[in-house]
């Protein structure tokens, strides 16, 4: 009995030390970045270390090259990722040369023009005979892209229209990109009760709305905000933007955050006061290129980056003029940091400890999506999420992701 049970227990100890293996594997990153020459006390921090295999890498030059180039055009060495002193994980460092960003935190206008026409949906026609035809329902669905119609490019929904119009009666070969595969349907249009003809589908050409810019790189004028893309109010899709701009906004108040109801911002887009030109919205941002002689609209300080590694718990700082008038600092807390998971737009959590934005705002509200977060006078990323159930709370992303995007 005493040899059975010992047994057991040795079983036991053995299935924990293989899970703690492997749930230290799984969490030990594969591969991170490195600023040439900082020195990195709290790599991984204690238990975990890294060791290069070369104690010195030459690496492109720094000074006035934009950091999104440095970035691209990093140099990678191998190096050995440690658990107590014991090596675990095979890891690539990516050495970019000591380099700093314009900081941003002011609120901008942001105008998205679609890469075709979004389909937001299909819907009956009811024709002069009373009857209630559903041309499209079967062809096209929500979030569908309708690139040409009879081989013209479409640009505006109003082309569509058109094209509808002066159809005359025939089918219509309509080339649309669904979920990254391009194919080309027919569509039927029918008369309506007036005679005219119609297609049955709710299409989109554009989106615009309020974020925060992040970054300026000086050197290059790139510039990243938000922390996450922009995705249609109706399909939920990510909108597939073709090109678009920033602009400076007109804030004329906000709502406050509550428990089960996040807050937002109200204002509107100063479209003739363009500040830059918009080149792709993505999962973690919307990036592109600002004026130069917009700068001083957009960015405040120049700060030094902060690469994943150097992240951590405690104090740090968000700038935002969502108050209105210039860009502040107000304090928060970062609670926790996923160095070595799925990060994407979750990198960090950010919780409001500055008394005057709770009072106003409850913490953080729609419109402050892209506010820079600085840490020990580092830009370490950028707010993305709010919590809905507690306001004061939302999702940080790294700017070494945002800067990546930006390169890309």
């Amino acid at each position: 009995m005493v040899r059975k049970k010992s047994l057991w227990i040795f079983l036991l100890c053995l299935v924990t030390l293989v899970a703690a293996a492997l749930w230290i594997w799984t969490a030990l990153p594969s591969q991170f970045h490195m600023v040439e020459g900082r020195e990195e006390s709290g790599f991984l921090q204690f238990p975990f270390a890294v060791e290069l295999r070369e104690d010195k890498v030459m690496v492109s030059e720094g000074g006035e090259t934009a950091i999104t180039e440095n970035i691209e055009k990093q140099q990678t060495k191998e190096a050995v990722v440690t658990f107590l002193g014991i090596p675990m994980k095979q890891a690539q460092v990516h050495l970019v040369p000591e380099s700093e960003v314009l900081a941003g935190g002011k609120v901008i206008g942001i105008a998205l023009k679609t890469e075709g026409l979004l389909v937001l949906g299909t819907g009956k026609v009811e024709t002069a005979q009373g009857e209630q035809v559903c041309p499209a329902s079967s062809l096209l669905q929500t979030g569908d892209v309708i690139l040409r119609c009879n081989g013209q490019v479409m640009e505006e929904k109003e082309e569509l229209e058109d094209a509808v119009k002066d159809c005359g009666g025939e089918a219509m070969e309509l080339l649309v990109r669904r979920e990254d595969k391009e194919e080309t349907v027919t569509v039927q249009p029918v008369s309506d009760q007036t005679g005219q003809y119609r297609l049955g589908v709710w299409v989109r050409d554009s989106a615009q709305g309020l974020g925060t810019v992040t970054f300026v790189d000086p050197a290059s004028g790139a510039f990243g905000a938000l922390g996450h893309g922009v995705y249609d109010v109706d399909t939920s899709a990510l909108l597939p933007a073709e090109e678009g701009v920033i602009t400076e906004s007109s804030i004329v108040g906000y709502s406050p955050g509550e428990s089960g109801t996040p807050g937002e911002m109200t204002g509107g887009l100063k479209k003739q006061q363009q500040l830059g030109e918009v080149w792709k919205n993505t999962e973690v941002g919307v990036y592109g290129k600002a004026k130069e002689s917009q700068y001083a609209q957009l960015v405040s300080d120049a700060y030094p980056i902060a690469f994943r590694q150097e992240v951590k718990t405690g104090p740090a700082q968000i700038l935002s003029d969502v108050l209105g008038g210039d860009v502040e600092a107000y304090d928060v807390e970062i609670t926790s940091v996923n160095q070595n998971g799925v990060v994407g737009q979750m990198g960090m959590v950010v919780q409001i400890t500055d008394p005057r934005l709770l009072e106003s705002t409850g913490g953080i509200i729609q419109g402050m999506s892209g506010s820079p977060v600085i840490q020990d006078g580092k830009l370490i990323g950028a707010v993305t999420h709010v919590f809905v159930k507690d306001p004061t709370k939302g999702y940080g992303i790294f700017i070494e992701t945002m800067l990546e995007e930006a390169a890309a």
